[in-house]
């Protein structure tokens, strides 16, 4: 099971993913129990700052574009390059 940190010297601890292909369902899901308090998982996940420090860190990506609008009706954007 491949882990990330968000440098915070906390690591993902599990991650499961299962998926139904079949119709009507068609429908997946993931989950990842992460070893942090719930706070730093917030940020993690809502300051572009943090976020491109671990969701866009991979394979020769960069997260290039991380724009996030937390505001109800707000939107996001992320680009990778």
């Amino acid at each position: 099971m491949p882990t990330n940190s968000i440098g915070t010297g906390f690591d993902l601890a599990t991650a499961r993913a299962t998926c139904d292909p079949r119709p009507p369902s068609s429908r997946c899901s993931s989950a990842v129990t992460i070893a942090a308090p719930r706070h730093l998982v917030f940020d993690a996940f809502t300051k572009p700052e943090l976020l491109k420090r671990w969701l866009g860190a991979f394979g020769g990506w960069e997260l290039a574009v991380c724009e996030i609008d937390l505001r109800v009706g707000g939107k996001y954007r992320w680009v990778w390059r």
